[in-house]
């Protein structure tokens, strides 16, 4: 069954707001952070508000859009599942995690990147149906750029839910290959 997922995320950097250059330690700049989901699969949708902080790493600094990114959003999602089990009310809130690491290179005259996504949910507490499980997931992608922010490349994706994928019964790990077109705007 074909499912689409959607993620938007935007940001207003410090440096940008103040036309500024940040220097503190590694610290490169500091922003607030608004991030959007939404997946085909129960009616899935999530919002989350928060900040990053960028860092100087060597390899992650070169190019434009290199990066090297810490992030806390505070989540809330909801889906159909849910709702359907707990009177219409939608999953607890709960603290995700991220890092996003990004670099460029140019190679037989094309542009490429590679980018490593490392996101982790924090368990909510409380009961099913409205309890969020401790979930990873890391996501490492490499892209060749073919025209106007339009890339093709591949992602391998490990997902892990600390309570069952699908099922709350335990440990559940998932690890998907797959070919990524992609529109950067």
């Amino acid at each position: 069954k074909e499912e689409a997922f959607g993620v938007w995320n935007t940001n207003v950097s410090l440096s940008k707001l103040t036309d500024k250059a940040i220097a503190a330690g590694p610290i490169t700049d500091v922003s607030l952070e608004a991030r959007f989901e939404y997946g085909s699969y129960y009616n899935y949708s999530s919002k989350g508000l928060g900040a990053s902080v960028y860092l100087d790493v060597p390899g992650y600094s070169g190019r434009t859009g290199d990066k090297f990114q810490i992030s806390y959003w505070r989540r809330q999602n909801c889906d159909d599942f849910v709702e359907k089990f707990s009177d219409g009310e939608c999953y607890e809130d709960h603290n995700f995690w991220g890092i996003t690491a990004r670099s460029s290179w140019e190679m037989l005259g094309q542009e490429w990147q590679h980018q490593l996504f490392v996101r982790y949910q924090e368990d909510t507490g409380g009961t099913w149906p409205k309890k969020r499980n401790s979930r990873l997931w890391v996501e490492a992608e490499a892209f060749m750029y073919l025209y106007r922010g339009l890339s093709l490349g591949v992602r391998l994706e490990y997902f892990r839910d600390a309570g069952g994928i699908d099922d709350n019964s335990g440990n559940n790990d998932r690890f998907t290959p797959m070919a990524v077109v992609k529109m950067d705007f």
